[in-house]
């Protein structure tokens, strides 16, 4: 009998855990304009619209995508700081993505396109297919000859692969990756993911975003509000920003990581090796406090040619409130303050009028 109830407490808590932190956490808003734009594969790739009371005239819209297993709630967390917000706010029609396996976009198990199996798709999909629908799409919605980028972590790196790929631009006016790498040469901090994505390359499916509700609650034990994002923000990222991943795309990290380098999976672009062809204007940010992160983004900024790029590193030396890790930079207490009005500057800059 004691045996029947420590199975039954073992099945139980996990399912009672996640229920109860869910009640408390999860994000009930309605997601509001919703677009899908078709991949020329077949899927569909969902688009967040923020549209702003008066778009200005002149200021080509922004496009925000998410990182590795992120999602476009990263852009607007709720109550916390909204990058997607801010830009609507200041009269900018924003398009919050959400790439291929997650969200409202073709999914296993989902609705919107034909049926996607996990570990079936890669970065190199991402580059391929999501961004040109995505981009092409809000140009024809939006009648704007070019769109901005912002990417964080993943997000900005598939810009660096779509500019190489596309050295016209591609329809980008200007593009902005936070804390994004751009090589893997120093790997010392990327040892973990080598090691432990090696025991799942097998797999097809990285449980991650299940991971993440379970110990979301734990979040509020943490040390996290040193690097200026509240405990319960990470909470509620826990519960509704990760998602699981394909491990087609973690191959490709394991990879690159493995490996020195960046490239697509067929090794005839080595990314990392390209950045002198990025013609598009490129501001790169990131802040002190991300562990791995700050060499391999300064890796880009350093390649890039021509006087229209930038480099912006966020440290308490240089004045910053906070050493912002790769979370709080996006979303952090004081990124409206510090981090939002650089990005606004530049895209302001590069806007047609």
């Amino acid at each position: 009998m004691n045996i029947i109830v420590v199975i039954a407490g073992v099945i139980l808590f996990p399912i009672l855990w996640v229920s109860v932190a869910r009640l408390f956490l999860e994000y009930r808003e309605s997601p509001g304009e919703v677009h899908f734009a078709p991949t020329e594969d077949g899927y569909e790739i969902a688009l967040f619209r923020h549209r702003p009371s008066k778009i200005t005239p002149g200021r080509e819209p922004i496009i925000m995508c998410h990182g590795l297993t992120a999602n476009h709630l990263h852009y607007d967390p709720g109550s916390f700081s909204s990058l997607a917000k801010h830009f609507s706010q200041l009269g900018y029609d924003v398009f919050a993505i959400d790439l291929r396996g997650r969200g409202l976009s073709s999914k296993p198990n989902g609705r919107r396109g034909k049926p996607l199996e996990w570990g079936a798709w890669k970065f190199d999909d991402y580059v391929r297919f999501d961004l040109p629908a995505a981009i092409n799409y809000v140009r024809h919605l939006t009648g704007s000859k070019k769109i901005n980028w912002v990417g964080h972590s993943m997000g900005g790196m598939v810009i660096y692969a779509y500019l190489q790929e596309h050295p016209d631009g591609g329809g980008v006016k200007c593009a902005t990756a936070i804390a994004s790498p751009g090589s893997f040469t120093r790997t010392k901090g990327w040892m973990p993911m080598v090691r432990v994505g090696g025991l799942f390359l097998g797999a097809k499916r990285l449980y991650l975003g299940k991971l993440a509700r379970f110990f979301a609650p734990f979040a509020y034990l943490a040390p996290f509000e040193r690097f200026g994002v509240s405990r319960r923000t990470y909470a509620w990222l826990g519960i509704n920003g990760v998602n699981d991943v394909s491990m087609g795309v973690m191959r490709q990290f394991h990879h690159w990581v493995k490996n020195k380098n960046f490239c697509n999976s067929d090794g005839s672009m080595v990314y990392s090796e390209g950045y002198h062809n990025i013609k598009t204007p490129l501001l790169t940010m990131v802040g002190a406090g991300d562990p791995v992160v700050p060499a391999h983004i300064r890796y880009v900024a350093e390649r890039l040619e021509g006087d229209d790029h930038k480099h912006v590193f966020f440290s308490t030396r240089n004045g910053s409130k906070f050493n912002y890790d790769h979370v709080s930079i996006l979303m952090g207490e004081t990124a409206p303050t510090e981090v939002y009005p650089i990005i606004t500057d530049w895209i302001r800059k590069h806007s047609s009028v």
